[in-house]
């Protein structure tokens, strides 16, 4: 058996993958599954990363990562003047779902806030 380090060892290629910066991602705090695949699903579509967080560990996890939007799903023990903050903070934009909405209505309306988060950091750069 050879050693990791010899210079006769064969090498494997390295795949190309795509660079995503920091801000390339959409942040869920979904408990439900209907919801967690919609944010996949938008997140395929449009090159996104997502992340899943809960409410207790959401504003480290925004704060980290900068994401372009928040999908939050209602919680009524949710502080909603702190998650505006927090996404005018980083920058995100904030989509409160209910379970009743469609699953069309849903990716809808989270691409329409990825799109206005793009376009509003586009503009804030030089």
């Amino acid at each position: 058996m050879s050693h990791p380090n010899d210079p006769g060892r064969k090498r494997r290629e390295s795949l190309p993958t795509p660079f995503l910066s920091r801000d390339d991602a959409l942040l869920m705090v979904a408990p439900s599954q209907a919801v967690r695949v919609a944010c996949v699903g938008v997140s395929m579509q449009m090159g996104l990363r997502p992340i899943a967080a809960t409410i207790e560990t959401m504003f480290q996890v925004a704060a980290a990562a900068r994401p372009l939007a928040i999908v939050v799903e209602f919680d009524p023990d949710l502080d909603h003047a702190r998650l505006t903050d927090l996404a005018v903070s980083v920058g995100a934009q904030v989509v409160h779902v209910r379970l009743v909405d469609t699953s069309e209505a849903l990716i809808e309306r989270i691409q329409v806030a990825v799109v206005a988060a793009r376009a509003l950091r586009a503009r804030e750069e030089p």
